[in-house]
């Protein structure tokens, strides 16, 4: 059954995400993120110091590059 699994590794890929953020690596993910995922790296940024600015994001960056456009620290 783990081949018809779409999320499966998905904890790793938001984690490498979130590394690859606070250490200021470039870092575009393969796969598209689910609301979940999102949710997930919003407040794991969040417990680090950072927010995402939400208003009018309407998609969510997919590399580390935009998100750093969009987020500010507290």
């Amino acid at each position: 059954m783990l081949s018809l699994q779409k999320h499966l590794n998905k904890d790793k890929i938001c984690n490498t995400f979130v590394d690859n953020f606070l250490n200021n690596i470039n870092y575009t993910a393969i796969e598209e993120f689910s609301l979940i995922d999102e949710a997930w790296i919003q407040k794991t940024l969040r417990d680090h110091g950072f927010k995402i600015k939400c208003d009018g994001l309407n998609i969510f960056p997919s590399n580390t590059s935009d998100l750093k456009k969009i987020t500010y620290q507290l």
